[in-house]
């Protein structure tokens, strides 16, 4: 076991040492030069990419934004449409409190003829019956008085 840690720890070693040695001369090495003008041109490729799309998101913002302009008449739209359904909604209720009140006005107003009615038939009932008692009242005295006067007559006679 001991002689795998040493293999192993000796492969390590020589791994780092691998890797150091080619790190160190890859920057101080001139067969790698183009790799230096290589990275710097992507660098420099890079950049201008960036300042490309930098350039159209500009452009893009100070232009007219379809998809968002979609978006806000979509929301307009909505928003009208909530506050057309909510007017429907209050003209609906206040047309149907003045039909109750209309409905509740018009049975006060039926109840009130019918009452008017009713007086009014009292009314026609109790002139009815004073007018004949009148007329009884008028019919016995009419009795009363041929009562005395025949009577008056067989005293007379008499």
């Amino acid at each position: 076991m001991s002689y795998l840690k040493k293999i192993g720890t000796a492969l390590l070693f020589i791994a780092l040492f691998n890797i150091i040695s080619v790190t160190s001369w890859h920057h101080c090495s001139p067969l790698f030069a183009d790799d230096q003008v290589t990275s710097t041109l992507n660098q420099e490729l890079l950049n201008e990419k960036l300042t490309e799309e930098i350039t159209q998101l500009r452009i893009d913002n100070n232009s007219w934004n379809y998809p968002a302009l979609g978006t806000f008449v979509t929301a307009l739209v909505a928003i009208i449409g909530v506050f057309v359904t909510l007017s429907k909604l209050a003209n609906d209720r206040r047309l149907e409190q003045e039909r109750r009140k209309d409905e509740h006005d018009q049975g006060v107003a039926e109840r009130h003829q019918e009452r008017e009615r009713r007086r009014a038939e009292d009314n026609q009932r109790f002139e009815d019956n004073r007018l004949a008692r009148m007329q009884r009242e008028k019919e016995d005295l009419r009795w009363a008085e041929e009562s005395r006067l025949a009577r008056e007559q067989r005293e007379a006679d008499s």
